[in-house]
This record gives C-alpha cells, structure tokens and sequence, in this order.
C-alpha cells in the first residue's frame, strides 16, 4: 500500500488535500440524498431493491469514511503536520463515538436478542394490536440522523475548491443566513413529520393517531386511505408544519402515551429551531433595515421643509430633493469600504487599495512615482471624500484631486465619466501654473476629492513619500513652467503678427490715398 502523504513516510493527509477534497465531495453526495431517503426508510421501511441497495451503499460509504478519518488531520496546516498517533489520537477524543453512533444498528442491539438483530414485524395498521416494541425500535432508528453531524467537518475540506469559495464569496450574509435558515426548516419538517409518520405505520389500530384522524374527518375514503404511506406522510408534514412554526390548529392530536412522547419531543426541538430561525430573520432585517429607516426619516424632514412653501414651488422643491436623496441612498458605501480596510493587515491594505483604487491611482502620473509598498497611498485614499452634485451645478475650479465615481461631467473640454481623473495639478502652489477650469455636471455627479490641505497633512506624515513627491513637484513646475512660457512666446508672436499685418494694411491704404 502506497503512502498517500506528500512527506516521505507519513501517512497523514490534511483535509484540503485534493484526495480528501475529493472523499468529502462524495461524502456529501451521499449525506445530502440520506437527508431524503433516510427519514422515509426509518417511517416507512421500503422492502424493494433499490431502497436496500442504497442503504447498503450508504452504510458501507459512512463506514469507509470512518476508516479514512483516522489518516487526516483538520488541524491548521501553521501547526505542521502531526504525526499519525496524534490524529488518530484526535479524531477518537472528538468525533470517533458520534461516527460510530451515527452508523451503528444501535437499536438491533438494544431491542434484539443479544445477537444484533431485530425482526420488525407488522409495521402497518393492518398488523397486530399492539406492536410497540417496533415503535420503540423504529423511534430509536433516528439516532443514525446523527450522521449529518459529519457536513460541517466535510465542509471545511470542500470550502477551499475553488468553484465552492467562488460561489460562497459571492453570497451576501443575509442570503446565506437566509438559504440555511429554509434549509434547517425543510428538514427539520422533513424528519418531524417522518417521525410522525412512524407511529401510524407501527402503531395499533385503536391507538393509533392516523385512525382517530381518518374517523373524525368526513369526506372520500380514498383521500384517507388506510394504511396509505402517501396519505399519512402528507397528513404528518401538514402536522409537522404548524407545529413547527407554533401555529397549532390541533386537528391532529396525539391519542397513545408513545405518541404524547413523541409530540412532546417534537414541539421542544421545533420550538428551539424556530426560535433560531425567527432570530436570523429578525438580524437580517435588523441589518438591512438601518440605511432604509435614516432615509425615510431623511424624506420626513424633506416633507417639513417644504410645507410652508408656495403649492407649485413645494411640488418643484420636493420632487429635487427626494430625488436628491434617493440618489445619495443608492450611492455605493464608501465608508464600509473605508472601515474594512482599517481592519487588514499593513501589506494586506495596500494590496486591498490598489485593486479597488488602482484604476484612478495610475491616472494621475506622479502618484506612480510613490512606492507602492508605501502607507503614505493607503492613508491618502482614506482621505478621500464623497460628494454628490445635481445636473447643470457648476463645481468652481479648487486645489483638489476629483475622481468620478458615478455620472457624466465636462472639464476642460473633456467628457469626463466613470473613473475618470481631473484636477491632478492640485500639486502645484501657484494658481497660475493650474489650469483655471471648472467643472460641469451634466448628470447626477458622484465626485470623490482630495484636498490639497489634506493631503499636505497627509504627506507630513510620512517622510518616506517626501523625496518623490518633491520631486514629481518640481518636475510639474518646469513643465507647467515651459508650458507657460511656450504660450506667452506664443500669444506674442501672434500679437506681433497681427500688429505687422495692421502696419502693412494701413502702408498699403496710406499708399493709395497719396
């Protein structure tokens, strides 16, 4: 037998190994079609092929999964790799007896004859009067539900393929909070209403929950079959469900000590799961609900300001300044942005802020010049600050760096949209070497800007970006500077033209008039 393990002589693998990744995909395969069938089988025992082909599939698959435990290591890779006694040593503290459990007939041994095995007789309403010890042995079935403990040790192996990290990063937390919560409820009343379901399939006639309800519902024999696995498990989901979710119409009532045990057992774990699941939808909307209270609030205030005016200026008025803040609502969060990247790590900033600001942080030719390794960028975009602008507002020309976020505007000419940089002369200390222009929002005009106060303020904090910055300054004033005197040379060239042409054609006009 070949060592699984890439070091030489060890037999441990860890649980991201593609090999464990693998076994844990199928694993989970299995586990999620147990989630299904298991339950039934406990409620119902299906004697075809197919369902004991499967179950003898599954139990051999679980049983395999044990064995291959005892070789892989969850610990984190940071600690090394233990040693094969320490991770046999581990999985037998922690999860060896839940596994074991989880797999075993441990109602064959409790109820059997010493042998390990159980006949289970007259599972149906048409069997004996009294057949309570296969209730007892079905009941004690649903210990092998223990199994899907193993689905959080699987998914910590799976969760770094890459097609699953891609598809659990692009969830959002409420909709994966969400997606487990409808989860957890569909098999919470997938197993209640199994469970139900056991007791009028093993049940006696007389004591049975199925017959009392067939004898008080009046209509079509055919909808309440006896015996009929279609109709009691439809009647135990109906049962399960508004038990579940405390509604209780108590149409289906319990009428044995056995079934009193069970509803009992039922309505405290169902009482448990909806309390957890009520609570993650309340956090959710809780969470969600913040930014749409404070504008709606914001839409309040509108509304007051504008009642004492004229009925068709308030109209004009009001309509601006919803749409005005229905924009600010939707613009993205920069602050959550902001505040992310204060939690990160030093070289984990600075990589975060080139990948979200890069495509504005190489526009702007001398900001290249400062060392990406520097804090003094990370601080910089920190820095920055939002502004909104209504169509036609003329923003006037200031010592600032402009970045546009979202809209269209004109400056300098130029049709200036998303992620488009103006005003990277900011630099300059003289208001002559900068261009005079100002700009025009033709839309919405969501504007990110830097001060120049501000990044003064900045830049004194960081005496490694000093020389680089010094230096892009004073190579933007020879440039600014030659620019400058190229357009003077070249304002008086013109001017001197014009004055020779107005000489000539008055020596021409004095000519002809002599």
């Amino acid at each position: 037998m070949r060592r699984l393990a890439a070091d030489e002589g060890s037999w441990v693998l860890h649980h991201t190994a593609p090999l464990v990744q693998q076994w844990s995909m199928l694993i989970a395969a299995v586990l999620l079609v147990e989630a299904f069938v298991l339950p039934l089988g406990i409620a119902f025992t299906p004697g075809d092929w197919l369902y004991l082909l499967w179950r003898a599939l599954a139990d051999f698959a679980l049983w395999l999964d044990i064995g291959v435990q005892f070789f892989v290591q969850r610990q984190s890779k940071e600690l090394g790799t233990l040693s094969l006694g320490e991770v046999i040593g581990a999985y037998m503290r922690q999860e060896l007896l839940l596994d074991i459990l989880s797999v075993a007939d441990v109602a064959s041994l409790a109820l059997g004859d010493g042998s390990g095995t159980f006949e289970r007789e007259s599972l149906s309403l048409l069997g004996e009067d009294s057949n309570e010890e296969a209730c007892y042995y079905a009941l004690l079935r649903f210990h092998t539900l223990l199994r899907f403990s193993r689905l959080s040790r699987l998914y910590r192996s799976i969760e770094s393929i890459e097609l699953v990290h891609t598809w659990v990063m692009q969830l959002m937390h409420s909709s994966a909070t969400l997606l487990k919560s409808s989860v957890v409820v569909v098999f919470a009343v997938h197993v209640m209403g199994c469970a139900w379901s056991t007791m009028a399939m093993c049940g006696a006639k007389e004591y049975c929950w199925y017959e009392y309800y067939r004898l008080e519902k009046p209509g079509d024999d055919s909808i309440y079959a006896a015996g009929s696995p279609r109709a009691i498990y439809m009647c135990s989901l109906y049962w399960a469900i508004f038990t579940l979710t405390g509604i209780g119409y108590g149409d289906v009532v319990p009428v044995s000590p056995m079934e009193y045990l069970v509803v009992s057992t039922c309505m405290f774990c169902s009482a448990l799961t909806w309390a957890w699941v009520v609570a993650n939808i309340v956090s959710i909307v809780a969470m969600s609900g913040k930014g749409q209270t404070v504008h709606l609030l914001t839409l309040d205030c509108v509304n007051q300001v504008t009642q004492g005016m004229l009925a068709k200026d308030e109209t004009r008025m009001g309509q601006r300044l919803r749409e005005y803040f229905t924009k600010l609502q939707n613009l993205r969060d920069d602050g959550a942005i902001g505040t992310l990247i204060d939690k990160l790590s030093p070289a984990l900033k600075m990589e975060v802020v080139y990948k979200v600001h890069g495509h504005w942080l190489h526009q702007v030719w001398w900001m290249k010049m400062v060392p990406e390794e520097s804090e003094f960028m990370v601080e910089l975009v920190r820095s920055l600050e939002a502004n909104l602008h209504t169509p036609n507002e003329m923003i006037p020309n200031r010592a600032q760096l402009g970045i546009v976020r979202q809209g269209l505007c004109v400056h300098g000419g130029r049709l200036l949209s998303k992620g488009s940089v103006f005003g990277d002369d900011m630099l300059l200390d003289s208001e002559a070497l900068r261009k005079p222009w100002a700009t025009l929002a033709l839309t919405y005009l969501h504007i990110t800007v830097l001060e120049k106060l501000v990044f003064q303020a900045v830049l004194a904090k960081h005496p490694e970006a000093q020389p680089y910055v010094r230096k892009a300054h004073v190579m933007f004033v020879v440039m600014r500077g030659i620019q400058k005197k190229a357009e003077k040379i070249k304002r008086q060239r013109q001017k001197d033209t014009l004055n020779h042409a107005l000489t000539l054609d008055f020596k021409v006009k004095q000519g002809a008039n002599n």
